[in-house]
């Protein structure tokens, strides 16, 4: 099985959507980008929408030690510059998004999965 076709496999049993797994590690880098944009220009977001790319990162998190060869140089510091615009313009949240239930269910850490523990400036009802 080539590196694609394992990296597909990986994504589609994990519940991707076809896009999602379509645009592998480049496509899930890019989405946090727009991310990073979007939280910059002070866009308004839904819950459900910071949530889901919450989980984008997520997958970025868990994808990149699976496939090391699929991250290189370029994408690694694509993915430093976005993290760091979330950083920026995303407060500081003094519980996870997705509960502090979940975050202990699944071990996250605010000093790890600091996605988690972020919220955009300006949320939508």
């Amino acid at each position: 099985m080539s590196e694609f076709d394992a990296l597909r496999t990986w994504l589609v049993a994990r519940g991707c959507p076809e896009h999602v797994v379509a645009g592998g590690l480049p496509g899930r880098i890019a989405d946090w980008e727009r991310t990073a944009d979007a939280l910059a220009r002070g866009q308004a977001m839904s819950m459900e929408e910071w949530l889901d790319h919450a989980d984008g990162r997520q997958l970025i998190w868990e994808l990149v030690p699976s496939f090391p060869e699929a991250f290189d140089v370029e994408l690694d510091a694509r993915l430093l510059q976005a993290d760091e615009r979330v950083r920026q313009h995303a407060r500081t949240s003094d519980a996870c998004i997705w509960g502090e239930e979940l975050a202990r269910a699944e071990g996250w850490e605010p000093d790890v999965e600091w996605w988690y523990w972020r919220m955009p400036e300006h949320i939508e009802d």
